[in-house]
This record gives structure tokens, sequence and C-alpha cells, in this order.
């Protein structure tokens, strides 16, 4: 299992704002460093990366916990008749 507690983007401005407030930072407060990527892009990238039941399990404005899990086997694929082959 993969766990990442991350800083994400908001999906808007005044909910940036929020979360700076909540923080108890101003905007001029900022490090201009960060990066931030919305949740959406983050678990895509897990996805690609083989991780399965991706999702957000928790959110707090821009706080964000990321989960996937590794499958243990290799991935099945199913036959027009149904039955399932490695």
């Amino acid at each position: 299992m993969f766990a990442n507690l991350e800083h994400v983007a908001s999906p808007t401005p005044r909910l940036h704002l929020a979360f700076v407030a909540a923080i108890g930072e101003t905007p001029g407060e900022e490090d201009p460093s960060d990066r931030l990527l919305d949740v959406e892009t983050q678990l895509g990238w897990l996805r690609e990366h083989g991780f399965e039941d991706v999702d957000c399990y928790w959110k707090w404005l821009e706080m964000a916990l990321l989960l996937g899990v590794k499958p243990t086997e290799p991935p099945h694929t199913q036959t027009a008749a149904g039955q399932l082959q490695p």
C-alpha cells in the first residue's frame, strides 16, 4: 500500500484563500516554490504506475490523503467466453 499526505491545489482561488487563512498565513507569506497540482492528476499518476483502488481517502482544503494498492498478482484478462487468463 502507498499512502501520501499531500499538499494539493485548491479547485478555486476562493478555497485557496480559505486554506491560507485557516493555517494562519497571508497570501504574501506563501512559499513561491510550491508547485501544487490537483488531486485527480496525482491519482492518475498512481494509476499509471500500476496502483489499484486509488482514491483520495481524506481531504481538508489543500491537505489530502492519497492511497493506492499494488496488486499482489499480475492482472488477468477475460476471454470472450468469460474465462480469466493471465
